[in-house]
């Protein structure tokens, strides 16, 4: 056991103990490591995020809650008269979730998208008014922000050369990037149970044994980056700040953050004794004393229930009652074999190498991956549900990679092997540039609705109807932006027929009639599919545009004005014709999208997906 972990010793500092050149720029004795304002390299991966967000705007159906939930708080405010109107009322879900990172980002977009609203109102705007990807950026920079700080402690513990390897690591992995800015429940306790910092990050952590906890300014910083700098510092007040941050993300956005916390304790409680049980039972409940009520009082105004407690919910229904195995049911091995591969790439083999080769990082990996088996108990799996061990992993990954780049100064053979490993950091790069591209091409819905705007942006007194399909590929309330026109969805069937199964149905079933939302500055309208089952029910409905998957359907009493292709599979483009694209490139004028297409080495196969259909005139 003594070999798996190297406690520090009483006499010589945590790094002096694992000595490494890396560690020169933390001062023996100093009480304040020094301030490190943002470098270039910093700014790598939010402009990676937001590049993410502008290539792929729209959203899909898991997103759909919080990302409807923030457009109605925007447009509607939260004033309990204008609460009939959101779009959770008649399309709950099969559990509720919570309302507070919907508030929260509503909050930090509210004066910008306001502001552009404003200025498209004075000197008027297109078909796309951007406040889709306006409020994605302000998510994904939360996230961006919250690993900058990583970073900064990453810095600290393992030297410079490890820092910057997170950076290109983090940059290398398509998930990492891509869905920090999505709407998920997880991506909002991503950054905050993992790695959020408020204030200052290391400014008054204590390198020295001398009463290190007696600082005047403690520090502020959340969970993640805690663990990090623990070693730096005898005292328990990081670890147990990290601890009430995560049980107040678990509390109110995920519960699984919770359950990730009790391996990370029972390490410093069992084996490094940096926290005792009494501590961790009062920080707990000191917390759940201040987040439950929270959640509670806010959720219930919501949902127009008393009480709610969303995440309570979830857990009873995944945990309790265990049916979230009706969403399908994979092997014990799947997030081992399948899902922390895709994750990670290039940061698996390297975590592993660091682990080998250096005992700190398995202070901060072996709890992760108990994590996993935990996990791997449940039948139902989803990359999500492991999500937050990611920068965990990444942070053993850097270390790995300072270690190969540090030994590589003085040896052929490691020379040899950085290479390797920095050819698979550039093979792991494209790889996730390839499938944010691939990515792209997921969303005709939200490009229909767009679509339609540019056709008939003039036209006023539209009424447009959008399937199943067409809703869950992208279209969202975000995308209704023409003020006078009739927006009518028939909103995720597949929810709907899942709620036949929870409480919930007993009150959507009892509406025999289709349901009609006035907000005050357009009329959105939504109707479940059942009411809609000929094709004399949609032309008796009135609707003069249909954005619909099945246009068969439709095609006596309705025209094609457009089709939107969405993707239907990859193929590897021959040498010569991959050469020949690139030719064309340097050749001629082409657009953005274009030139990305032509300078990939794989080829999009595309398929018709929804058909922007307009009504016969009489």
């Amino acid at each position: 056991m003594c070999q798996i972990f190297r406690r520090p010793s009483s006499s010589s500092p945590y790094w002096a103990s694992t000595a490494s050149p890396s560690h020169s720029h933390v001062p023996r004795g100093s009480h304040k490591p020094p301030n490190m304002p943002p470098t270039p390299l910093d700014f790598l991966i939010p402009a990676l995020i937001i590049s993410h967000v502008l290539l792929c705007p729209y959203t899909k159906v898991e997103e759909s809650f919080n990302l409807q939930a923030t457009h109605d708080i925007i447009n509607h405010g939260v004033g309990s008269s204008e609460l009939p109107h959101f779009d959770h009322r008649e399309f709950p879900g099969v559990v509720p979730r919570t309302f507070l990172g919907a508030l929260w980002l509503s909050f930090q977009s509210w004066p910008v998208l306001k502001t552009v609203q404003f200025l498209g109102t004075v000197m008027g705007h297109g078909p796309e008014d951007g406040s889709l990807w306006r409020t994605r950026i302000f998510l994904g920079l939360l996230t961006a922000f919250s690993l900058f700080h990583v970073r900064r402690a990453v810095k600290t513990v393992f030297g410079h050369p490890a820092s910057v390897a997170f950076v290109f690591l983090t940059c290398s992995q398509f998930h990492t990037i891509f869905w920090t800015s999505r709407t998920l429940p997880n991506m909002f306790a991503f950054p905050l149970g993992m790695h959020f910092n408020f204030n200052s990050h290391l400014d008054t952590i204590s390198t020295s044994h001398h009463s290190p906890s007696t600082d005047p300014n403690p520090p502020a910083t959340i969970a993640f980056s805690f663990h990090i700098i623990l070693p730096l510092t005898r005292s328990s007040n990081q670890l147990r700040i990290a601890v009430r941050y995560m049980i107040f993300t678990a509390v109110i956005f995920r519960f699984e953050v919770g359950i990730l916390l009790v391996p990370v304790l029972a390490l410093e409680w069992l084996w490094f004794h940096r926290i005792t049980l009494a501590e961790v039972v009062l920080d707990v409940l000191a917390t759940m004393a201040a987040a439950l009520p929270l959640t509670v009082v806010i959720d219930s105004y919501f949902w127009g229930e008393w009480p709610v407690w969303p995440e309570a919910a979830v857990f009873w229904f995944n945990g309790v009652e265990g049916r979230s195995v009706e969403w399908g049911v994979l092997p014990f091995y799947a997030y081992f074999t399948t899902f922390l591969p895709r994750l990670l790439l290039i940061s698996l083999p390297l975590a592993v190498y660091a682990c080998a080769v250096d005992p700190r990082p398995r202070r901060h990996v072996i709890p992760a991956t108990v994590y996993v088996v935990f996990f791997s108990l449940l039948g139902h799996k989803e990359w999500r549900f492991v999500v937050y061990i990611v920068p965990v992993f990444n942070v053993a990954a850097s270390v790995g990679l300072s270690k190969i780049y540090i030994r590589s100064l003085k040896s052929p053979a490691y020379r040899i092997l950085l290479a390797l490993v920095g050819l698979g950091l550039l093979a792991s790069f494209a790889a996730s540039t390839v499938m944010a591209w691939v990515s792209s091409y997921n969303y005709p819905g939200g490009h229909a609705l767009r679509r339609l705007h540019e056709l008939r942006w003039e036209t006023e007194d539209i009424r447009v109807h959008m399937d199943v399909y067409t809703a869950m590929t992208g279209a969202s309330r975000f995308g209704e932006v023409k003020g006078r026109w009739r927006y009518v969805t028939s909103f995720l069937l597949l929810l709907l027929r899942l709620l036949d199964r929870h409480r919930r149905n007993a009150r959507i079933a009892s509406q025999p009639n289709p349901i009609a939302i006035q907000p005050t500055n357009f009329i959105t309208s939504y109707f479940k599919t059942e009411t809609h089952t000929t094709p004399d029910s949609y032309t008796a409905a009135n609707y003069t545009h249909l954005l619909t998957s099945t246009p068969a359907l439709h095609e006596a009493s309705y025209a094609v004005l457009d089709v939107i292709t969405g993707y239907d599979g990859l193929r590897v483009k021959r040498p010569r014709a991959w050469v020949a694209d690139v030719a064309s490139v340097l050749k001629g004028a082409l657009g953005w999208s274009e030139i990305v297409e032509r300078v990939m080495p794989v080829k999009v196969v595309k398929g018709d997906k929804v058909w922007v259909m307009e009504k016969n005139a009489e």
